[in-house]
């Protein structure tokens, strides 16, 4: 089921004009070169980054983060946005738009690769907090186990 939500969304996506990205080495290429170009680009940071995620705190327990975010924002100077779309009561949505904010570069880059997902990770939080029945991957989010998990 979750593949065919997926699909639908992207196939709505494209609609309106939105190309889509998706993980692997070819994908990032093209949407470095969009981004290049000057194209915005939308990062999904809030599901399950597999074994090659950074595991942090999410929601109380840990959970692979992914590191995509960081490293386009690290390599490209560019500022990032956090951007959520939330039902209106009334009808209709509303985008939420944060304050942007860099990656700031410090004297270790594993260390500064990380505290940047646990500062984007704690805005996701934060949202889903705030927004409890709006977010639908909380099902997978902890898929990949960490290892320093009690069994």
């Amino acid at each position: 089921p979750n593949d065919q939500h997926t699909r639908i969304l992207n196939e709505f996506r494209q609609k309106v004009g939105i190309e889509i990205f998706s993980r692997g080495t070819t994908e990032l290429v093209a949407a470095a070169k969009a981004l290049k170009q000057g194209r915005v680009l939308g990062f999904f940071s809030d599901q399950d980054a597999g074994p090659n995620g950074i595991f942090v705190e999410f929601l109380g327990k840990m959970a692979s983060s992914p590191a995509g975010l960081a490293t386009f924002a690290r390599k490209f100077e560019v500022p990032v946005v956090p951007a959520f779309i939330v039902r209106r009561p009334e009808g209709g949505h509303r985008i939420i738009v944060g304050p942007s904010f860099h990656f700031v570069p410090g004297n270790d880059p594993e260390t500064d690769l990380r505290n940047f997902v646990v500062y984007t990770t704690k805005i996701i939080e934060e949202t889903i907090r705030t927004y409890p029945d709006e977010w639908l991957w909380f099902q997978k989010r902890w898929n990949t186990k960490w290892a320093g998990e009690q069994a």
